[in-house]
């Protein structure tokens, strides 16, 4: 066995670890520096929790928006997040007002009535 083989993976190994120390790991996520948030809502809705928080860039220079749902199935707790950059938040913005506003619409052609949940539902 060529000496290469054996020690393939050392080196690797040790840059994936190095700096760790600066990030603090999140449930499921990524590696991330953490920083508070400059603003964070709140958005509860059954077993699901959406969270949306601007947070600056490593720069302080520019901003973005991390949406991260959040859901509960069976005592366990899974999250997803999407970072969302200045350069797309009109398109976002306009995809996610037609894609909302096409489901309304066939709703309301079904007869079906839209009202939001109550404070009481949203605990759970």
């Amino acid at each position: 066995m060529d000496y290469r083989d054996q020690n393939s993976n050392r080196g690797r190994d040790h840059n994936r670890d190095r700096g760790r120390d600066q990030y603090k790991r999140r449930d499921g996520g990524q590696d991330q520096p953490h920083v508070e948030p400059l603003h964070s809502i709140k958005l509860r809705a059954g077993r699901r929790n959406y969270f949306f928080d601007v947070r600056p860039t490593k720069s302080e220079q520019d901003f973005y928006v991390v949406m991260t749902e959040s859901k509960k199935m069976d005592d366990k707790i899974t999250r997803s997040k999407i970072f969302l950059y200045k350069e797309d938040f009109i398109k976002f913005a306009e995809a996610l007002n037609e894609s909302t506003g096409i489901v309304l619409e066939k709703l309301k052609a079904l007869g079906v009535e839209i009202t939001p949940r109550k404070e009481e539902e949203h605990e759970d």
